[in-house]
């Protein structure tokens, strides 16, 4: 399935499957998105967690997202790790869109002109 198959999912619903691949790794509900990032966990922990949501993406829709190590030590709340990591993949997502639709485009031009 490529990236045009695959609608990019809303913040939302991102920020949930976020939500329970912290409860995975720590067994912590996030009761609160607005605690600290800091609490869950240790940095081991919070590494775990950002490497899960990487994989994740990547497996449901195939290309690699880019989540950067200042997040492990980020001072701020549970909610704006998993903004930030969203609004990562949104850009990817919309840059791997743009070029399926380009090469999609390409291939269908060569097609045409080995048929004249």
């Amino acid at each position: 399935m490529g990236v045009l198959d695959k609608k990019q999912p809303s913040f939302v619903k991102f920020r949930d499957q976020f939500f329970e691949i912290v409860k995975g790794v720590t067994g912590q509900d996030i009761v609160n998105p607005y605690a600290s990032w800091l609490e869950i966990g240790d940095e081991k922990n919070r590494q775990e967690i950002l490497n899960k949501v990487k994989e994740d993406l990547q497996s449901q829709y195939g290309f690699e997202v880019v989540i950067p190590e200042k997040l492990i030590e980020f001072e701020g709340a549970v909610e704006s790790v998993a903004n930030q990591v969203h609004h990562n993949f949104s850009t990817v997502y919309l840059v791997e869109r743009i070029n399926a639709k380009i090469l999609g485009e390409e291939n269908i031009s060569s097609k045409l002109k080995e048929q004249e």
